[in-house]
């Protein structure tokens, strides 16, 4: 789906279980994506997000499980609680440095997720960030003062971690079941 340029906010279900959609390109003019806006989208292969998008709703992509590829604009500031959950072709994500937050979980059970940058604005790793992912390495920006709880859980390959001087609180059971 292409087009649509004059369009500001993707609604809360809007593309919720359309099962024959492949690619999506997010017109020029939209600044926000609904909650749950393309759940269940289970063909969803490539997402490609306009400049001028400023926020990613909760569970955005939840279960969209052949998703390989999204290039995250450098305008999005936050993405919200499990905007990514269960998309298990993901294998790679940069987080542009405008984003400043991230919801829960934004990336749990993403099994197939080996490489992600963060952003440099980040002051928070979030609970269940990165859950049960593929990832074995991470790279911690210098701007996190704190890793929620479980962000790390039971990624089993992870075996090194590196972080910044301000790093000051690793919560709870962050890097329980992992390779460390």
């Amino acid at each position: 789906i292409k087009g649509g340029d004059s369009i500001e906010t993707l609604g809360d279900n809007v593309f919720q279980g359309c099962l024959s959609l492949t690619e999506f390109t997010f017109p020029k003019s939209l600044k926000k994506i609904g909650d749950y806006a393309f759940w269940n989208c289970s063909a969803l292969r490539e997402v490609v997000m306009n400049e001028g998008l400023e926020e990613i709703g909760n569970d955005a992509f939840l279960e969209c499980s052949s998703l390989e590829n999204i290039q995250i604009s450098n305008t999005v500031k936050k993405i919200g609680w499990e905007a990514f959950r269960w998309c298990l072709n993901l294998k790679s994500i940069v987080i542009p440095n405008s984003v400043e937050e991230m919801g829960y979980g934004v990336f749990r059970y993403c099994t197939g997720l080996e490489r992600v940058t963060l952003s440099n604005s980040l002051k928070v790793i979030p609970a269940w960030g990165f859950e049960q992912t593929a990832l074995p390495n991470v790279e911690i920006p210098n701007s996190v003062i704190t890793i929620a709880p479980y962000a790390f859980r039971d990624c089993a390959n992870l075996t090194e971690i590196k972080w910044g001087n301000s790093l000051e609180k690793i919560s709870d059971e962050a890097f329980l079941g992992t390779a460390i």
